[in-house]
């Protein structure tokens, strides 16, 4: 967190993507969390990672402020 406070004076834009340099995402991910984090109320929209030998996606979290 310090490090993105320290960022973020320097940001290009409002929003930011957090994500480990090893995952993959599908193509969509960034709209789709886009979209979400543009609802009223909305204050932050979380996906977690799910591992190659895992089954399941777990659902996307929300935070609302």
């Amino acid at each position: 967190m310090n490090n993105l406070e320290a960022m973020a004076p320097h940001a290009k834009h409002d929003l930011f993507w957090l994500s480990d340099s090893n995952t993959r995402v599908h193509p969509d991910t960034l709209a789709s969390m886009v979209e979400e984090i543009q609802q009223p109320g909305m204050g932050a929209v979380v996906s977690p990672v799910m591992g190659d030998d895992e089954r399941t996606v777990a659902p996307r979290s929300r935070i609302f402020t």
